[in-house]
């Protein structure tokens, strides 16, 4: 069969060229602007299917007419045209269904209830959605939000009058100051210099501890550990990144040494994993290395920052 297609298509190629010169010839003796073209109703003898298709997509850009691609498939574009105004009409007359498309929703009502339920307008009993009760310790995503959500500080005393003293009773406007003031200090943060540390400090402990892991599950690279294990050695790093002193000075030993006591730091560890997952939750994404990285050092920081003067 496909040698027979191959055939077809150099007969047709050669009817073509035929036919160009022939055209050519027509036109110049009947004085005609522009010759005949040579249409066939099949373009491609080879495949129907992907012909068809790619008819559909030139259709849908508007690059060939609806009634060249309903001639294509041997539809008579006269009638297609009448039964296409008459379900127009019975559509709008409301007889018959409308089309479910990106214009039309044949679900209104259930994706009225998503939209009110998702805004906070309408609770679950009142689009019918009936819950069973949450298990020891679930909560959602909106009792998560709040739970790690900064607390509002109050920072002035509390006033039983919320504007005290009279009008006029401040200072005088474009009035000078009677005394000099002081000169204000500055005072460095050590955040930024212990996230800093935090971050090399985690590539030091990869650096040292990586070698020991890969020997202890028989592996060749950290790529071919298992997701388990993965999840296992980045853990015992993290724990090890927790219970080192801030600003201090990581060597082999160090680290060794702080496998046999990391359960110690398990609290501060599971404060930081709650902590992590809301902030994957907040950005709606899966954290990469590189943010998990950063999450470490910045979660470090906020908990050592306060035991350095």
């Amino acid at each position: 069969l496909k040698t027979l297609t191959q055939r077809l298509q150099y007969g047709r190629k050669k009817l073509i060229s035929f036919w160009k010169q022939e055209m050519m010839i027509v036109q110049k003796a009947m004085g005609f602007k522009y010759p005949a073209s040579i249409e066939f109703d099949r373009m491609d003898l080879s495949n129907e299917d992907a012909e068809k298709a790619l008819l559909v997509q030139l259709a849908d850009r508007n690059l060939v007419s609806d009634e060249m691609l309903q001639r294509m498939f041997g539809f008579d574009p006269d009638m297609e045209r009448t039964r296409l105004n008459r379900e127009s009409r019975d559509r709008d007359g409301g007889r018959m269904v409308s089309k479910s498309g990106p214009w039309f929703d044949p679900q209104i009502e259930n994706s009225l209830k998503k939209i009110a339920l998702q805004t906070g307008i309408a609770t679950p009993s009142q689009v019918g959605l009936e819950l069973d009760n949450k298990k020891n310790g679930e909560k959602t995503s909106l009792e998560m939000r709040s739970l790690f959500s900064p607390k509002p500080t109050n920072l002035t005393p509390a006033s039983s009058d919320k504007n005290p003293g009279q009008p006029g009773q401040g200072r005088p406007k474009n009035s000078k100051d009677s005394s000099k003031r002081k000169n204000k200090t500055f005072t460095p943060q050590t955040g930024a210099s212990i996230q800093l540390w935090a971050m090399a400090a985690q590539d030091a402990i990869s650096e040292i501890i990586n070698p020991v892991l890969l020997d202890f599950y028989n592996k060749k690279n950290m790529r071919s550990l298992s997701s388990t294990e993965y999840n296992e050695a980045e853990s015992t790093k993290t724990k090890i990144l927790f219970s080192l002193e801030p600003l201090s000075n990581i060597t082999q030993d160090t680290i060794l040494g702080k496998l046999n006591n990391i359960n110690n730091v398990n609290t501060i560890y599971h404060e930081y994993s709650s902590w992590s997952k809301q902030v994957s939750v907040n950005l709606d994404k899966q954290l990469t290395a590189e943010e998990q990285k950063y999450n470490k050092a910045y979660f470090y920081s906020l908990v050592y920052s306060s035991n350095i003067e």
